[in-house]
């Protein structure tokens, strides 16, 4: 993995599941438009408008949970410091640029700064921080899935489904944060290993996609239904929200049923081109679009406007806005590849990774374990 990626030590890459990686950055650029942008509050609700905007909403959701497949199907499970600087390299420099250049535009605080300065541990990047504690982790989960059996490893699984995914959220010691956490991420990256060694793609090209629409469909219309209950004063059995946590069982099943159709396609010619193009810009592409004066200056609230558009056009002006705010950060990070490949920032950060490895060797040498 180069800085740019954010799957970890990669078998050759399956094409399919990096086109896949495009579409869940595309999917977390959407999700940020509606829920930051505000167009899931500022439309009259319960309404059509509102309705279109919560199920287009509960489409985009499941993203996060297709990153962390994608880290356990692609990882050999081997720890490299070199990776880790890298990261934190390459999402210091992004942030401290953009709130360097941005500043003119908008008050800069200090707790901008220090976010853009200590990018890891930010509540402001909280994938990213859970990404290390997860990449930190990932030679002991790989040893797991390595000596599991099959039968080992998949009942565990199963167990990690029934209290991390059916446990009420008031259960603060099993809710995982909705999974905003580390641990959420250990179990995908667990599942998402079990598809490289057990799984295989869908057999139907239908059946998959529409287990993903039925589930994305039965969380937004869920939460639609919530609404109506509520504005005609009847309390619904379950919040709206229940099951639009990245560890709700619907979006974990959505997620799987999306990852196996992707496992069938194989990209070929210009469209290989292209996903090998932008896949290792994906990472970057999520680090500018969110990075918190970005964000504040392009994205909140900016699209509260599209209020007063009929509304056959909110769609369509909606999707403009994705692919600019999309193929700009992509764009920026291109050039922000091109200049570290200029200034060798890579080989940099490879030395320092070789030096923490080599000074952990002297420290921890290798010994054999006890009988």
């Amino acid at each position: 993995m180069n800085a740019s990626n954010p799957s970890m030590e990669k078998a050759p890459r399956h094409m399919g599941i990096e086109l896949l990686r495009i579409v869940a950055t595309g999917m977390i650029v959407l999700h940020h438009l509606l829920a930051h942008g505000g167009l899931l509050a500022v439309f009259p609700s319960p309404g059509p408008t509102d309705a279109a905007m919560r199920l287009l909403n509960a489409f985009a959701y499941c993203a996060v949970n297709l990153y962390g497949l994608i880290s356990g199907y692609g990882s050999s499970g081997r720890f490299r410091p070199a990776r880790l600087v890298g990261l934190w390299v390459q999402a210091w420099f992004t942030g401290v640029v953009l709130t360097a250049l941005l500043s003119p535009l908008t008050p800069v605080t200090a707790a901008d700064w220090r976010t853009a300065l200590l990018p890891i541990g930010s509540q402001e990047y909280w994938y990213l921080t859970a990404y290390f504690g997860l990449y930190v982790l990932s030679p002991a989960l790989h040893a797991a899935v390595e000596r599991l059996s099959r039968r080992q490893l998949t009942l565990t699984l199963l167990g990690c489904a029934v209290l991390f995914t059916l446990t009420p959220s008031a259960a603060e010691s099993l809710s995982l944060s909705g999974g905003y956490h580390v641990g959420w991420l250990c179990v995908l990256y667990l599942l998402g290993a079990w598809l490289r060694r057990y799984g295989s793609p869908a057999r139907s090209n239908w059946k998959p996609l529409l287990c993903f629409f039925l589930c994305v469909g039965i969380a937004g219309g869920w939460q639609i239904a919530a609404l109506l209950l509520k504005a005609r004063g009847i309390t619904p059995l379950m919040d709206g929200d229940q099951l639009l946590h990245y560890n709700s069982p619907l979006m974990l099943l959505a997620s799987l049923a999306l990852f196996r159709w992707f496992l069938r396609l194989h990209p070929s010619g210009r469209l290989e081109r292209f996903v090998r193009w932008a896949a290792p810009l994906t990472l970057g592409v999520y680090l500018i679009h969110d990075q918190p004066v970005f964000r504040r200056v392009f994205i909140v609230l900016r699209l509260t406007g599209f209020s007063s558009l009929p509304t056959l056009l909110i769609l369509p002006a909606l999707f403009s806005v994705w692919l600019v705010v999309f193929a700009g950060s992509a764009a920026l990070e291109w050039l922000r590849v091109r200049l570290f490949a200029l200034c060798r920032v890579d080989r940099l950060c490879q030395r320092a990774g070789d030096r923490l490895t080599a000074l952990a060797c002297r420290l921890l040498p290798e010994e054999k374990a006890r009988p």
